[in-house]
């Protein structure tokens, strides 16, 4: 007995509704389209997990297609004209849709992005079945039959795959927990019509009479078979762009990495894996020089949230009436970030919210108890990027009341009042406007003159009274004031974090007053340019061209610049181009040989993983 081929079908409107280019279910995607696509298929994977033991892996990999491999692309390509025909020149939108897809159909290869699970369920039931995963994902529109808890309960995510397809078709081939292949194509274009004039729905699909699914191995294209439990989907004539991979990886990152993080999810893209193993090191090399705070959703760095989780200050837990136990991670922040990522059990970055406090800080708010997951998913947007109280009536606003009630009453245990304190700046007074009812600022009460020369001598020491703090107290950080012009690389920002001590007391210390010539300043004759020149091992690498005019060995100090303030930077190693090292002590290099007309190169590393302006000062010329 011969088997039937599967092949292409599109309803009649029956002289109904038809559908147009603007198809709401792909339309929200569109934009960044491989944002959303990860979003989704990530999250789709992971409410199917098989082995809870083991993590759901999910690859992407780019492929390319004849024409042959296409399943029966003569016919579709027949359809795709009609539609060419079918709707009107002037209709600009629909038509250039429809001439990016024939040019896709007619290339003698076409782009195939498929995306493969592991460690799932695979899609289970018949094609009518409306309580299974293949109904849902497959066979309906705009519906989904998870559960509460799980992640995509709106079934409007399934729409991302086809905004990442020029022809808005994908196939879905699976093996289910029976054990049987099952595959079908989805496409979902635009009305057309037939050589009989029966104007044809935009929602079609591959497979058997009556749109059904196959089911027989034998009718599957070899190249389209599932090998073991799970799903591929085939996103066909698959948008690419130059940097697809990169766009990928950052979605995964941003939304995924607390399920990264815990062993639940890995991703492997065009080649690259992301795993526990390696989580740290591809959020430090794909953000640590992004901005912290930005647009792209969910806001802020991922890198800040996950230094918040995995190296957190502080760690806070409650048990709320309704959310039960829940749980907040805080962490001082170099740089000005201030938002909370939102979890819950699915260990999907849901949305990250801002809270005030008087200092730097970033947090994760998790609740990953059964209970609280799912009144969280209830108050959840269709699109997976809020809690929203008004879509839970019953319990959404005290819900809404124990969230922020935990996370204020968390940071308020957190908030220290800072008294002022006078500090004398050495030489500051030349730049200030004279007070003739007092002495010259800068003089320490001591009535001398100001001698023109710098004091080696901390003279900006603390004078005030004694001071005493249950903790550190953080200080907002200085805004960037100075660029060091590089000569090649990038040029570093500074953003510094400053801290009380615990206990301070009364100190004064003299300001001004002559220096002996080994202690001086070497403000003349010594020229120096820094910029970022590499990262390696989770470090930065800063080089220094430090041009003189004079000869002799001398030490170097190096500061962090801001707009109000210099920091000492602690150096972890220092050496020359040619590999000779140097003894680094705190923010001193130590006895450095200068050479008059002579160009210097140092390599120095320092205890940071922020870009900051630095600058250079030597001493003690020997």
């Amino acid at each position: 007995m011969t088997l039937k081929l599967p092949y292409w079908q599109f309803a009649s409107t029956g002289g109904g509704s038809e559908d147009g280019v603007s198809n709401p279910e792909v339309e929200y995607f569109e934009g960044d389209y491989n944002y959303f696509l990860a979003r989704e298929i990530l999250q789709n994977a992971l409410d199917v997990r098989l082995d809870k033991e083991k993590p759901v892996r999910v690859v992407f990999s780019l492929e390319e297609f004849s024409q042959l491999m296409f399943p029966d692309h003569k016919q579709f390509l027949e359809i795709w004209k009609s539609a060419q025909k079918f709707w009107p020149k002037d209709n600009l939108k629909c038509q250039e849709f429809l001439k990016n897809g024939f040019n896709c159909l007619t290339s003698d290869k076409i782009n195939v992005l498929k995306i493969s699970d592991y460690n799932t369920e695979g899609l289970n039931g018949g094609d009518n079945d409306r309580e299974e995963g293949w109904f849902g994902l497959v066979r309906s529109v705009g519906s989904s039959n998870k559960n509460e808890g799980q992640g995509g309960s709106f079934g409007i995510g399934k729409g991302a795959p086809f905004a990442a397809s020029y022809l808005r078709t994908c196939f879905y081939s699976t093996v289910n927990k029976l054990g049987q292949n099952v595959f079908q194509g989805v496409s979902k274009i635009v009305s057309h019509d037939d050589n009989n004039g029966d104007v044809k729905r935009g929602y079609g699909s591959f497979g058997l009479d009556n749109q059904s699914s196959v089911r027989n191995r034998k009718q599957i294209d070899e190249h389209m078979v599932r090998k073991g439990r799970g799903l591929d989907i085939y996103i066909m004539g698959y948008k690419i762009e130059d940097d697809w991979q990169r766009k990928l990886l950052e979605s995964v990152l941003r939304n995924f990495w607390p399920a990264i993080l815990h062993n639940e999810l890995e991703v492997e893209i065009d080649g690259e894996t992301l795993s526990s193993r390696n989580l740290e090191e591809k959020l430090i090399h794909y953000f640590i020089n992004e901005p912290t705070k930005d647009n792209n959703k969910p806001e802020g760095n991922p890198l800040e949230y996950f230094r918040a989780f995995k190296n957190s200050d502080e760690i806070f837990d409650d048990k709320t009436e309704i959310l039960s136990d829940v749980r907040f991670y805080f962490r001082k922040s170099d740089e000005h970030l201030n938002r909370i990522a939102m979890i819950r059990k699915s260990k999907m970055v849901i949305y990250t919210r801002a809270f005030r406090f008087p200092a730097n800080y970033s947090g994760v708010f998790i609740c990953e108890n059964d209970k609280g997951n799912r009144e969280l998913r209830k108050m959840e947007s269709p699109e997976h990027d809020r809690w929203d109280k008004h879509r839970h009536k019953e319990k959404g606003s005290q819900i809404e009341l124990e969230i922020n009630t935990f996370i204020k009453s968390s940071l308020k245990s957190l908030t220290r009042i800072e008294e002022s304190e006078l500090l004398d700046i050495p030489g500051v007074h030349k730049y200030l406007p004279f007070d003739e009812g007092g002495d010259l600022s800068g003089d320490n009460g001591n009535g001398g003159e100001y001698t023109g020369k710098e004091s080696e001598s901390e003279s900006s020491k603390e004078i005030g009274k004694s001071e005493e703090f249950e903790k550190d107290v953080l200080v907002s950080p200085y805004k960037v004031a100075v660029i060091n012009t590089p000569i090649e690389g990038v040029g570093g920002e500074a953003i510094i974090l400053g801290r009380t001590k615990n206990k301070r007391t009364k100190k004064k210390k003299r300001g001004g007053g002559g220096e002996g010539k080994n202690n001086a300043l070497l403000r003349e004759g010594l020229k120096s340019r820094i910029y970022l020149k590499d990262k390696k091992n989770n470090e930065l690498l800063y080089r220094i061209i430090i041009d003189s005019e004079i000869t002799g060995n001398c030490n170097l100090k190096l500061f962090a610049i801001g707009e109000t303030s210099v920091e000492k930077i602690k150096i972890l190693d220092a050496k020359d181009v040619n590999g000779n090292k140097y003894l680094a002590s705190g923010y001193r290099i130590m006895k450095v040989p200068l050479s008059k007309g002579n160009k210097l190169m140092l390599d120095v590393k320092i205890n940071s993983l922020i870009k900051m302006s630095l600058k250079l000062e030597g001493y003690g010329l020997q």
